[in-house]
């Protein structure tokens, strides 16, 4: 039991000392309770039982309570399992699982009670099991969602119960005892790039605007819908302009390719070329000096200026 990681890898010993897996218990919400016979707070029993009957009218597969007992606590607990089984069901009317008499601090201490301390400890980080009848609550999930004292009683935790009872199960793989992702469920809708707003099939735009309707794959939820979308905006903003430049070198290539002898673009190292710039440049020349303005000769000095 060393290797154990999570709730689903224990396996506790229930009354007749056999193994329990609490892989059984995937998808369900457990109750699990430190309990003695002879503590003040026996009188929990009655509590848990009706907690545990309510509950299971409404969610009759996916709620269990488990109380393990433990003699740790003032010696409130001296009885054998059998001794034990027989005094919770006629004195309480007990249908709920009691498992196998263990520790719950120390050495001796059951994993399961060691995990369950490490994954919620106590008031200012003590993990440390105070007295009998301390709560922990397992989610769907194999998570630990509280852990209340002794002094809590069991219809206080009705709500926190069924909170955990209203969430969607979590899918667990086959091969470990962690929660694996559900698969997104994925449709092909219509939407506008604009707005984000669906738009009916064959639609050229959306109902608000005459906006571009694209066709995409997309979650069923809303709000990723609009993830989406903006992602599809972003991403063709970018890809689009590529694409332009692309086609353009592929139509440039195939002119250059298929275009008549006569049409072609003349190499810079042809003499050909350099015939053109060295008569652009002698034009240029000409040009310039075509364009300088006329300057006046100077006015002849007489000899008396002289």
């Amino acid at each position: 039991m060393a290797s154990a990681t999570g709730f689903y890898d224990f396996k506790p010993l229930d009354k007749r000392g056999q193994e329990v897996a609490l892989a059984d218990y995937k998808g369900k919400v457990v109750l699990i309770v430190n309990t003695a016979s002879k503590c003040g707070f026996t009188p929990q029993y009655a509590g848990l039982e009706t907690l545990y009957k309510s509950i299971k009218d409404k969610h009759p597969d996916d709620f269990v309570v488990l109380g393990f007992p433990c003699n740790q606590f003032g010696s409130q607990e001296p009885g054998t399992d059998d001794e034990i089984q027989n005094f919770c069901q006629v004195n309480y009317g007990v249908t709920f699982p009691i498992m196998h008499k263990i520790d719950v601090n120390g050495d001796k201490a059951d994993p399961l009670y060691e995990w369950l301390k490490a994954e919620k400890p106590g008031l200012m980080g003590l993990k440390r099991i105070k007295w009998n009848f301390e709560k922990f609550l397992v989610g769907r999930d194999g998570q630990v969602k509280g852990r209340w004292a002794s002094t809590t009683k069991p219809e206080a935790l009705e709500k926190p119960i069924l909170d955990e009872l209203d969430k969607k199960q979590t899918k667990h793989c086959a091969t470990s005892s962690t929660a694996c992702s559900p698969r997104p469920k994925i449709r092909v809708v219509h939407a506008c790039a604009a707005c984000g707003k669906s738009a009916p099939r064959g639609s050229p735009s959306c109902r608000a605007a005459a906006h571009p309707v694209t066709r995409m794959c997309t979650s069923s939820d809303e709000a990723q819908l609009a993830q989406s979308v903006a992602r599809n905006a972003n991403h063709e903003s970018v890809v689009e302009p590529r694409r332009q430049s692309a086609r353009s070198l592929y139509l440039y290539i195939v002119w250059a390719v298929l275009a008549p002898e006569s049409r072609r673009i003349p190499s810079l190292d042809t003499p050909a070329a350099r015939d053109g710039e060295e008569g652009a440049a002698h034009h240029q020349d000409v040009n310039v000096k075509e364009r300088a303005p006329l300057v006046p000769p100077p006015p002849k000095m007489s000899s008396a200026q002289r």
